[in-house]
């Protein structure tokens, strides 16, 4: 009974991840959609996921994104960098794609499109995080004519509508080091205990 799920949708192909999300949404023991990150031909943030969002939005249903080494074999790219030669240099290149899709969302405007939409990043570790809201809040402050639906800073929307994943967590040899990047990321409550 302590047992809950995620739905795993067609992201490919929006129509049929609704109807899925649809079929699915009233099952007590299932508490999100899952995506997977990998090289996504198609950003996250891109009108192209924006029915699956509605959807999501109006069932309650938080997105939860998990990583996706096997599903690299169809992607694009198993790092920012192109093909990577072994599952080491894949999985240690996970959070690029994490990067990748949490500043699209965000530029993009999906959370003021979606308002009550909830992201949570998971296996793809944080310690990145706090650099990627300084330089999105950065390059928006000369930039903003780009990202046209903002009302904000851009980590303001992360902080209201992004969870970040303990598992597996950044080891620095100084626990105080880990210490200060959960707190440059927002705190505590910024995290999912995985």
């Amino acid at each position: 009974d302590r047992f809950v799920m995620s739905m795993m949708v067609p992201m490919q192909d929006p129509q049929l991840a609704v109807r899925e999300i649809e079929r699915l949404a009233g099952h007590p023991r299932i508490v999100s959609i899952e995506f997977w990150a990998a090289a996504e031909r198609i950003p996250f943030g891109s009108r192209f996921y924006w029915p699956i969002y509605e959807a999501a939005q109006r069932h309650n249903l938080p997105i939860h994104v998990h990583p996706s080494t096997i599903n690299t074999i169809a992607a694009p790219a198993t790092s920012a960098a192109g093909n990577v030669t072994n599952y080491l240099q894949a999985h240690t290149s996970l959070p690029q794609f994490y990067q990748a899709h949490t500043i699209s969302l965000v530029l993009e405007g999906v959370f003021e499109v979606f308002p009550g939409l909830k992201i949570a990043l998971i296996e793809g570790g944080f310690a990145w995080a706090p650099h990627v809201l300084w330089r999105m809040d950065k390059e928006y402050k000369g930039l903003r004519q780009q990202a046209p639906r903002l009302r904000r800073l851009p980590s303001e929307y992360v902080r209201d509508h992004v969870r970040f994943g303990t598992q597996p967590i950044e080891e620095p040899k100084k626990v105080s080091h880990l210490e200060q990047i959960i707190d440059m990321l927002g705190g505590p409550e910024m995290l999912l205990f995985c």
